[in-house]
């Protein structure tokens, strides 16, 4: 049962604001929050997707756009078909001036590959309030990584660099004090072949 909510879906709707997937900036907190499926309830944005047991980029808030009494338990929950009760860090709040900070919001459970977590956030008034924040956060050990296509090439950036330094390594070795020109022209052939960020300097340390 909704604390108010006929009243207030109302008043969303006479301001357009009746949709979820709405974003509001607000001035008070200093930052970007989204309704939730509950009318009157409002909460941070989350990242789509964040490595487990990892502080989240900004401290996550709840707002109520009517009146709770400062010092009312607020508390958030997430969970899906695969971890129905995932585990969280500093997931219990208390309201003051109709919104609540949670310091250090962490997920710990993970959602499961290619899942998210559904949200749920309880204000314990009378009678109670219960917010749901749909597909609100993926969460997987290792969080979001760069795709392999991106990646692939690094890596023979990388190999391609080692093997310009055995060169000049070989080099130096069997003809001892190699003359600068000679090691200018291996690195430009390096740097031809688009090793531009290999030098003399960093050249023993690829």
């Amino acid at each position: 049962m909704l604390h108010g909510g006929s009243n207030i879906r109302k008043s969303l709707r006479a301001n357009n604001l009746a949709n979820s997937d709405v974003w509001l900036w607000d001035a008070t907190e200093g930052g970007k929050l989204r309704l939730t499926e509950a009318p009157g309830i409002l909460c941070s944005n989350l990242p789509l997707h964040w490595r487990s047991n990892k502080s989240l980029p900004t401290t996550f808030m709840v707002k109520a756009l009517f009146d709770v009494p400062d010092g009312t338990v607020v508390t958030v929950r997430a969970g899906n078909d695969e971890n129905n009760s995932a585990e969280l860090k500093n997931n219990t709040s208390v309201m003051k001036e109709q919104v609540a900070k949670f310091s250090d919001l962490r997920f710990v459970g993970r959602s499961g590959r290619g899942k998210s977590f559904l949200l749920t956030i309880n204000i314990g008034v009378q009678p109670p309030v219960v917010a749901f924040y749909n597909k609100a956060i993926k969460v997987t050990v290792d969080g979001p990584r760069e795709p392999r296509s991106k990646i692939q090439p690094q890596l023979q950036l990388t190999r391609r660099c080692r093997k310009t330094a055995k060169c000049l390594n070989f080099c130096r070795a069997t003809r001892g004090s190699l003359s600068e020109e000679y090691e200018i022209e291996i690195i430009s052939s390096a740097k031809y072949r688009g090793l531009n960020f290999l030098d003399s300097n960093s050249v023993n340390q690829c």
